[in-house]
């Protein structure tokens, strides 16, 4: 960086850029502010990085010629380039925000060199490092806000055990086999030996029986389904535990294999939200504004991944389009080897609020405001062309047809409509969709107030007693049957908490049939026609389902595959050579 400082102050003391200047070692070093000595060494340095030419005209009284080559644009770039070298991210983008969009591209082109799949030669290491716009808040599998978030948990974290969406079934993970006595409410599971936390210690029951209770006794929406399920769980030795159910309940799997079932290590010095203890396959060394830093488990139980580290760069107001792995990340002049497209499960879609009264209690003006709002004009307005009409949150069963063209209606509502959309964290939010609702409704002569709101703030019932309208979204794991139960009940879906009374009776005593039905393929099918239902009922109205691409520039990356939520586990990846 003193270079750069030295540059740029000649650049200040000179003012031309590529224009011969004769001059003399001592002018400049009063123009550096440096001894004779240390000012030839600095021109020296300058010269060898190419930033000025310089030709010493020999002979008493005959002046050099020095020519500067840069701009001050080019040093802007420089010194954001040598910033973010320096692990200093944040501060990068800073210069880069003073120059032209032709630097600024140049210095995004740069990054994406710096990015992706990379062999540190020096640390033997295998680094994966990509782009993210913003840090990881809160990393307790029960603060989890995102996709993002819990992609990452997945990295960190095991369960006891996990689902197989390709199999559909259960497989060992930290417990290796389970059984349930006849009463069906007193399970046992059988915990794996040799198992490490990332801080060194073993894994035992004792960790097991800590993570539950602290479950038990945390007061928020996201621990309930604990309370309702069970009374107690109990250490019986160092590998067994004992849960103690209410009652019968068909999907006490499936909520050991959800990600807020995570096992957490019994130890309080863990700072579970910011830096967090697991089993998973890699642990996590840094998490602050600038990048987080997952090293691989040596020790992993299901074997030791191929990546040695994987690195989050956190470039808040970057305008990259958004990639998830830089390997992947769009290069303007190189076409991908391959590409990965998948469908995401879930769906983005808008909820009607039928606890406030007003007019849209009438299901004519939630029909009529649906013609309104065609989803195939939305993808197109916000140009993703790869995305899918909805008409199910599972894209398989979505008929993809044209809608009714938009329907234009003169409002005699006589009262503005209030319509929010959610927002998980800056940058994350539903803004595009929002914009275009607003100006569907006004062009049809309603009358409109539409604002982003932070989710947690909108969730609340005193906030949404104002508000006619959300707009949101939702995205499927890879357990479908335990993503409805979940989205069904969760007060951030505005679902159940803005449906009549009718309507979440129906919720309830279908969800209630759900826990007492052993057959998964019946459980899907009952909450297929709960979702029907509440479709039917005109409480939401489907938009999309997103489509997520990984394109490939390097064919020796293998392994990649996307997850429901359009995410790859790093576990998986690896590089052929040859």
């Amino acid at each position: 960086m003193k270079m750069l400082e030295h540059y740029l102050r000649l650049l200040d003391k000179l003012n031309v850029v590529d224009t011969p200047v004769p001059t003399t070692i001592e002018e400049l070093s009063k123009m550096l502010f440096c001894s004779k000595r240390y000012t030839k060494q600095i021109i020296k340095e300058l010269h060898e990085k190419s930033w000025i030419s310089w030709e010493v005209k020999p002979g008493r009284g005959n002046r050099s010629i020095l020519k500067l080559l840069l701009s001050v644009e080019d040093m802007e770039l420089k010194k954001a380039q040598e910033l973010f070298q320096q692990e200093k991210y944040k501060q990068s983008l800073e210069p880069i925000r003073k120059v032209s969009n032709e630097k600024r591209e140049e210095f995004l082109h740069w990054m994406e060199g710096q990015l992706g799949y990379v062999n540190d030669t020096k640390e033997d290491k295998d680094i994966l490092r990509y782009p993210f716009y913003e840090a990881v808040k809160n990393l307790d599998p029960n603060g989890l806000v995102s996709r993002h978030d819990v992609h990452i948990a997945e990295q960190i974290y095991d369960t006891l055990v996990g689902y197989k969406p390709m199999e559909n079934l259960f497989e060992p993970l930290l417990a290796f086999a389970w059984d349930v006595d006849e009463s069906g409410v007193i399970w046992d599971f059988y915990l794996r030996k040799g198992v490490y936390f990332h801080q060194g210690r073993k894994f035992d029951a004792e960790d097991v029986v800590y993570t539950f209770e602290r479950l038990l006794h945390m007061d928020s929406e996201e621990t309930e389904w604990i309370k309702e399920l069970l009374t107690r769980v109990e250490k019986i030795n160092q590998y067994t535990v004992r849960f103690h159910l209410k009652c019968v309940n068909y999907l006490f799997l499936n909520y050991l294999s959800g990600i807020r079932a995570a096992i957490l290590p019994k130890d309080e010095k863990v700072d579970i939200p910011s830096m967090p203890v697991g089993t998973g396959p890699f642990m996590l060394v840094r998490n602050d504004e600038s990048m987080m830093v997952l090293d691989v488990n040596e020790r992993y139980f299901l074997g030791r991944p191929f990546l040695d580290r994987v690195e989050i760069i956190h470039v808040p107001d970057l305008s990259l389009t958004q990639a998830q792995l830089s390997f992947w990340l769009s290069k303007r002049d190189v076409k991908p080897e391959t590409s990965i497209r998948k469908l995401e499960k879930g769906a983005t879609y808008l909820s009607f609020n039928l606890r406030k009264k007003g007019p849209l209690l009438e299901e004519k003006w939630r029909d009529a405001i649906i013609g309104v709002l065609n989803p195939n004009l939305l993808i197109e307005s916000i140009g993703s062309e790869h995305h899918v009409v909805a008409t199910s949150f599972l894209p398989e069963k979505s008929m993809v047809s044209d809608c009714e063209p938009s329907v234009k209606t003169n409002s005699s509502l006589g009262e503005t409509l209030v319509v929010c959309g959610t927002q998980i964290r800056k940058g994350a939010n539903v803004e595009r969709e929002l914009i275009w609702v607003t100006r569907m409704l006004q062009e049809a002569g309603y009358k409109v107030k539409s604002e982003i709101v932070p989710i947690e703030k909108l969730a609340s019932d005193e906030y949404l007693e104002g508000v006619d309208m959300v707009i949101g979204g939702i995205a499927l794991s890879e357990d479908e049957v335990l993503s409805y139960v979940r989205f069904f009940q969760m007060s951030q879906a505005f679902i159940y908490n803005l449906a009549d009374e009718d309507l979440r009776k129906v919720i309830n005593e279908t969800l209630s049939l759900v826990e007492k039905t052993p057959a998964r393929s019946d459980q899907l099918q009952l909450l297929l026609g709960l979702e029907e239902k509440i479709i039917q009922s005109k409480l939401i109205h489907l938009f999309y389902h997103r489509a997520q691409q990984v394109n490939i520039y390097n064919s020796s990356i293998q392994g990649v595959s996307l997850k429901n939520t359009g995410r790859v586990m790093y576990k998986d990846l690896w590089v052929k050579d040859g």
